[in-house]
């Protein structure tokens, strides 16, 4: 039977009718949530679609996905704005969506006590929320910082600048403002954790450009670890009161603007918090969405405002996810801080009006993995060290869930990776390392210019090839002149490289020189230039001496360094206990092996070297050498060790602590004999670690000595909020020594040792006043029991410290 063209159009005409609502709602849209007021987009605002029980939330960026919603209506809700319904067939792709502030919505209630009751569950359930108590997890993070001038009066400053000559700072920063960005950081890590505190990062893409301030360095690293579940949450230089904590609990005001069911059944509290008027300390103002799934925050804003030198406003926004398993994890975070008269180091004359922008967002989040112990010790293995070398020169950006910014990746090429400071970067990598490089030479800065008492003024050079020359081969050569000894002093080295990952190397060593009396020498990490420098003024018994030696060192495992050698020593003016002896010189052949232990120590390589970044376990340093009897004029053995380590002392500080031991069989010469190390020579003098502040030059010596050398840094209990702190040191020293020498007619008169005990005491500063690329710090020490001296002079020693300002 044919159907009627009438009705057949009618049917027709129906289902389109009914259809259009679906289609309409079947088209991607996508809109931005924005401030009314502002016009600033707002993350984490939430769409419902109730009846069909869908839910979405706008991302980072303010920006709303409305694909998926079917019904005529939709509700928007964020914390602190008032509720807005919209027909979703109004919205057009792109549109703007204003939400006002305020507090009104279904269910409105403002019972303090119920607010009260709410937030007590969630202080209940924090020890379950907090990251630290999770067995394991794994995310990848996305992070974005950027600075901008905020104002035209800023801007003008740099414009009307006297100093705007090419290449000046000035210049610099004018070049930057007129590119929008002062400052941008923008990266990619892998970041893993296992219970109670191993983790591991891995740095897929990272950018940085613009003036690097140590302000921005420490605010990045703070909204890095940013909680809301911990008792106190640090911001610059102060310390807020989080509200989810027990003392937060009872200094904030809390009050129920908003109760919703969400997609699953559970409720959804808002609940706006102040500072009571008892709360005198640094506080927040905000909103927070409690999910009573868990009694977990879902979402807050914050607002934060204190003046100091400078007026600061803060706001933030984040937001949790609940992962399958149950369990709250962060997953975005926005914030914008603006900052009236910021000062820049590079311009401490000058301020800014700025504002600070930041995003980060978590993908990939995965909880309770069995990573295992070795899985952590991949970060010391040989090929994690290749791959960070390789990876500090990769910089093309890695998309994670959303993309990195184009506009910034532009911002980042057209400025470059070193626009501002990075010939004051390399100079203070030159000094902390002895080596300036040109092309495929290094010039050795310690062997340029030099002073001690024994030699006087020296000058010289010393070049080394570096890895552009070869990376198998390097050769070393020096030469210097004393003009007060009115000697010459030479030297070279050959290295062969066996292994480029563990840095295992042949060695061939020759050098015509001088060795001061009574050393110790180990197997050490290089030590700053500056302070290698000023510690040797001073230096007074010297023994001019000739070396041949070969040997192997190398990395047997990532940290354990391992030397071995055979040494033919001369002597040529050695001192001896008897003397009737009168030889002008006296031969050894060694044969010795040195190691330097800690166990999962960070590390890393610059330049093809293997350096340290520290550990949390004790360091080991053993030395042994042993002269062999058919080939040498004399015996001689040495057996050394030190012990070093820290640990916090609660909430008072860290302290530190070296212990050494030594003992020696001289065979009758001085020279070989063990000083207690010292630093001492005038009433002020250079502060040196782990040695003796008050002793004299070669005091004291012995062939067998035990020494304790212990401090304690109140830096930072005291400035807690600031890492580039000041650090205050209560210093403690002690040592013990004889020799077989002691009853030797003459000998006690001429060289003492300390059999009863030397002991010391004082008080340091370091990194008291920056100076340029250096940090200035003074002590004061003074020398207790049986071996003082007989004025206060001479018992006390006032010190001075420098440190490179890295």
């Amino acid at each position: 039977m044919k159907l009627n063209k009438t009705i057949f159009f009618n049917i027709l005409f129906f289902l389109v009718v009914c259809a259009a609502p679906f289609q309409s709602a079947a088209q991607p849209r996508t809109v931005r949530v924005v401030d009314a007021n502002t016009l600033q987009p707002l993350p984490f605002v939430k769409a419902l679609s109730d009846s069909v029980r869908v839910e979405t939330t706008s991302n980072i960026d303010g920006y709303l996905n409305l694909y998926g919603m079917t019904n005529d209506t939709i509700l928007l809700y964020h914390a602190g704005y008032r509720m807005q319904k919209q027909v979703l067939a109004k919205l057009k792709d792109g549109e703007l969506v204003r939400l006002q502030k305020g507090f009104s919505g279904f269910h409105n209630t403002t019972e303090p006590e119920g607010a009260k009751r709410v937030i007590e569950k969630v202080l209940d359930n924090r020890p379950v929320h907090q990251l630290k108590n999770i067995n394991s997890y794994k995310y990848q993070l996305y992070n974005k910082l950027t600075v901008q001038l905020t104002d035209d009066d800023s801007r003008a400053k740099l414009y009307d600048s006297t100093d705007l000559q090419a290449g000046s700072l000035h210049a610099k920063l004018k070049k930057m403002a007129d590119q929008q960005d002062l400052y941008l950081q923008e990266g990619v890590r892998t970041k893993i954790y296992q219970k109670p505190d191993q983790s591991k990062e891995i740095v897929i893409a990272d950018r940085t450009a613009g003036l690097k301030d140590s302000a921005l360095v420490r605010l990045t690293k703070q909204l890095e670890s940013f909680s809301f579940y911990q008792d106190t949450i640090p911001f610059f230089n102060e310390k807020y009161m989080s509200p989810i904590s027990d003392s937060g609990i009872q200094n904030y005001l809390f009050s129920i603007d908003k109760k919703l069911l969400n997609t699953r059944g559970d409720s959804l509290f808002v609940i706006s918090f102040n500072p009571s008027e008892s709360n005198r300390g640094s506080a927040f103002e905000g909103v927070l969405a409690i999910n009573s799934d868990g009694y977990a925050i879902e979402s807050l804003q914050i607002n934060a405002t204190y003046s100091t030198e400078d007026t600061l406003d803060f706001s933030l926004h984040q937001l949790y996810n609940q992962l399958p398993s149950g369990q709250w994890f962060p997953k975005s975070m926005s914030f914008k801080i603006g900052i009236e008269r910021f000062k820049l180091h590079e311009f401490p004359s000058e301020s800014l009006d700025v504002q600070i922008s930041g995003k980060s967002f978590i993908t990939g989040s995965q909880l309770n993995i069995p990573f295992g112990d070795s899985f952590f010790e991949r970060q010391d293995s040989w090929d994690s060290l290749e791959n960070e070398e390789q990876s500090q020169t990769s910089r093309d950006p890695v998309s994670v869930g959303e993309p990195i910014d184009a506009s910034a990746v532009r911002s980042v090429d057209i400025l470059g990776l070193q626009i501002d400071k990075s010939d004051q970067l390399k100079l203070v990598q030159s000094f902390s390392s002895w080596r300036y490089p040109v092309g495929k030479i290094d010039i050795l800065l310690d062997r340029l210019v030099n002073y001690n008492r024994f030699e006087g003024f020296q000058l010289g050079l010393g070049l080394q090839t570096n890895q552009d020359f070869s990376r198998l081969l390097s050769l070393k050569g020096y030469y210097r002149y004393g003009f007060l000894d009115d000697e010459s002093k030479f030297g070279g080295d050959l290295f062969f490289r066996l292994d480029s990952a563990s840095d295992s190397r042949f060695f061939v060593h020759y050098e015509n020189d001088i060795k001061e009396d009574g050393s110790i020498d180990f197997l050490e990490q290089p030590k700053p230039f500056i302070s290698h420098q000023l510690d040797v003024w001073y230096r007074t018994h010297f023994t001019y001496h000739e070396i041949y030696q070969a040997g192997f060192v190398g990395r047997i495992l990532p940290s354990f360094i391992t030397k071995i050698y055979w040494k033919n020593y001369q002597l040529n003016n050695p001192t001896f206990l008897d003397e009737s002896i009168t030889d002008p010189l006296v031969n050894y052949h060694l044969a010795g092996v040195q190691f330097r232990l800690t166990f999962k120590e960070k590390l890393f390589r610059q330049r093809g070297e293997i350096f340290s970044r520290g550990g949390r376990f004790p360091v080991i340093h053993f030395n042994f050498e042993r002269a062999l009897d058919q080939h040498s004029d004399r015996p001689y053995q040495a057996v050394e060790l030190k012990l070093s380590d820290s640990y916090t002392v609660g909430k008072l500080g860290e302290s530190e602590f070296t212990l050494l031991g030594s003992l020696r069989e001289s065979g009758g010469v001085m020279n070989l004999l063990a000083s207690p190390p010292f630093s001492r020579s005038e009433l002020i003098s250079n502060y040196n670690e782990n040695s003796f502040a008050t002793m004299r030059v070669n005091e004291f010596v012995t062939d067998q000595l035990f020494a304790l050398f212990w401090r304690h840094n109140f830096g930072p209990a005291l400035f807690r909020d600031n890492l580039d702190h000041p650090d205050i040191f209560m210093v403690f020293n002690a040592g013990v020594g004889k020799s077989e020498y002691d009853d030797q007619a003459n000998f006690s008169s001429r060289y003492s040792s300390i059999p009863k005990g030397y002991y010391e005491a004082g008080l340091l500063g370091t990194k008291l006043v920056r100076v340029g690329l250096l940090k200035l710090g003074a002590g004061a020490f003074y020398r207790l029991g049986p071996y003082q001296l007989d004025s206060f002079k001479d018992n006390f020693s006032l010190k001075f410290k420098i440190n490179l300002a890295i």
